[in-house]
């Protein structure tokens, strides 16, 4: 279980720059010109283009991440009791995550003019965050559960 974890992170690593410059081609996007109609219809298509791509980014992000939630459960199922505060920090952390690419798609399908493409991609982010909250409650009950 530990090298699904150890891949996720290598996976996530990047992601983070990925992010950033997603966020960065939607503030170019944003600042294009729109003196023309022409120049107005190129800033939406550009614009509707990046946020498309900044959703997509964080969703990677939480697809990736919650790949760890099945190997953390069977490590604080059979990993040294006495490493239990560092298996609550990592569910924790995980559910946090996760949550955190939640509202970053949230925020970049709020603006899209594809509502059905939206809704699929807020529906994903979603049902990830709500399946982050039963798995954390499941490890912390497994941990609370097991002798000292």
């Amino acid at each position: 279980c530990i090298p699904v974890v150890y891949a996720a992170m290598k996976e996530l690593t990047p992601l983070v720059d990925e992010d950033a410059e997603a966020y960065n081609r939607v503030a170019r996007a944003y600042a294009l010109p729109s003196d023309t109609p022409e120049q107005m219809a190129a800033k939406a298509k550009a614009t509707q283009q990046e946020l498309i791509h900044a959703a997509e980014v964080p969703l990677c992000v939480i697809r990736t991440a919650a790949k760890c939630w099945e190997p953390l459960l069977e490590i604080a199922q059979n990993a040294a009791i006495t490493a239990r505060s560092d298996m609550e920090v990592a569910s924790r952390s995980l559910e946090l995550g996760i949550w955190g690419a939640y509202r970053n798609v949230a925020i970049n399908v709020q603006s899209l003019e594809d509502k059905e493409l939206a809704q699929k991609l807020l529906k994903e982010a979603e049902d990830a965050v709500a399946h982050s909250k039963i798995m954390v409650e499941k490890i912390l009950d497994v941990l609370a559960t097991r002798k000292q």
